[in-house]
């Protein structure tokens, strides 16, 4: 995503409801999304009208928040699209935010496919062409090594991809062997003060934690003794506040008690530059080196990866999932200096290559790759009548508004993917579009199932 106060703006939408609800996020939309919708959107008869859909769309989704129905967010959305017909904005905030849910549903390639559908083809800007001869290595091993050294280490998302947050899953269990204490996450709610406690997330602990695998992110982090941090400025009234308030949350929340504190820190998109401006404001990293004098070791992960169409990724990743098996995240070793290489060397420290998402069975190869995934085959008709439902499977010692460990949308008549669970005993539940439950299933998993 070129503008972060789109992305902003989109996690904004995800917590309208839930600000008259359940406080999730501490969003204010009627005014803290103003100055996203201008940057975001610079013409004001179309921020008009992205404003009213936002009006129309908090209230409506009240039910569909409370409950966790992702399906019944996608259709809305859908439905009020119709009445904004003409308005880019709307077109735009729409299509990004559905392709987000889709993320949500288990629908990883449906997402990237139309969340490029609305935003259009990246730069191509990146550095690489020079490259005649290199080789590539696995990212999580890289990345560990540099952490014998280095204190804090910033990752990115798309925060439609799903797949990026298999890095960061990867790196906890070695950067914690390596003396890295706190995990921090743009997404975590302050609200949410019980999280560390109860040691995985519920539906108000953030908006993209509702996602499955940034589900099982807070529930490694959390075994593995990681304190858990939400640093967002919540309620910003601008994109400079916003990104000198999550750097100043960081320092106020980590370092003044902790100053020689080891962190791992996960965020979206352009938050983690150290050059450059977003929406004409220094990024987070940028103030944060400014307040603590620590210089983060960046990772990017949104220049060389996958897009719904091929023509739309850069010409370089291209090259080098031609030139390379890539099945796995890695990074290149640049032959001129041996450092590990950045597409934008001024920018990120490190540019991760990620592999094109295969599907087997309906189901991302790189999330049956997830360590302690077993088959687990779903009974026939599990949709029953509907047209569509969503299976959610959460572990049956959590609490029913847990964040699944898994989750996705079945087309009802169609050939059923399977769940990927860990050993275990789970509790599944299936529900159609409007939120009502069709079944629900107490199941226990081994190894040796499916």
């Amino acid at each position: 995503m070129k503008n972060p106060s789109l992305a902003l703006l989109i996690l904004l939408v995800g917590c309208t409801a839930s600000a008259a609800t359940s406080g999730v996020g501490g969003a204010e939309p009627a005014d803290s999304a103003s100055y996203a919708i201008q940057d975001a959107f610079p013409d004001t008869t179309d921020q008009a009208r992205v404003m009213a859909f936002l009006q129309e769309y908090g209230p409506r989704s009240v039910p569909f928040v409370r409950s966790g129905n992702y399906l019944g967010h996608v259709q809305l959305m859908r439905e009020l699209e119709t009445s904004f017909l003409g308005s880019p904005g709307v077109r735009n905030l729409s299509g990004q935010q559905v392709a987000t849910y889709l993320s949500f549903l288990g629908r990883p390639k449906e997402a990237l496919a139309l969340f490029d559908s609305v935003e259009g083809s990246p730069t191509d800007t990146a550095r690489g062409g020079q490259l005649s001869n290199y080789d590539l290595e696995d990212a999580v091993e890289a990345i560990a090594r540099l952490a014998d050294t280095a204190r804090v280490i910033f990752v990115n998302e798309a925060h439609h991809v799903p797949q990026h947050r298999a890095l960061t899953l990867a790196l906890l269990q070695p950067l914690r062997q390596r003396g890295f204490r706190y995990f921090a996450a743009e997404t975590f709610a302050a609200s949410d003060s019980a999280l560390n406690e109860r040691g995985y997330p519920v539906r108000t602990s953030g908006f993209y934690t509702k996602e499955p695998l940034f589900g099982e992110v807070v529930r490694s982090a959390a075994h593995l003794g990681y304190r858990l941090v939400p640093y967002e400025a919540s309620g910003a009234r601008s994109q400079e506040d916003r990104e000198r308030g999550q750097a100043q949350n960081l320092l106020d929340r980590i370092f003044r008690e902790d100053p020689d504190a080891r962190v791992l820190l996960h965020a979206g998109y352009s938050h983690i530059n150290e050059s450059g401006s977003i929406a004409g404001a220094s990024p987070m990293a940028m103030h944060f080196r400014e307040l603590t004098g620590i210089n983060p070791v960046t990772v990017d992960q949104t220049t060389m990866t996958e897009h719904g169409e091929t023509a739309l990724e850069h010409s370089f990743y291209q090259r080098i999932l031609r030139d390379h098996q890539v099945s796995a995240a890695a990074v290149i070793r640049d032959p001129s200096d041996g450092r590990l290489w950045s597409a934008r060397p001024n920018i990120h420290d490190i540019t991760v290559i990620q592999p094109r998402t295969r599907l087997r069975e309906g189901r991302p190869v790189w999330l049956w790759s997830v360590e302690g995934r077993n088959r687990v085959q779903l009974w026939p008709d599990v949709c029953l009548q509907a047209q569509q439902c969503v299976v959610s499977a959460r572990l049956g010692t959590e609490a029913s508004d847990a964040v699944p460990v898994d989750r996705i949308l079945i087309d009802g008549g169609m050939a059923q993917p399977p769940l990927l669970l860990p050993a275990g005993n789970f509790h599944i539940v299936i529900t159609d579009e409007s939120g009502s439950v069709l079944e629900e299933r107490d199941v226990v998993v081994s190894r040796e199932t499916g």
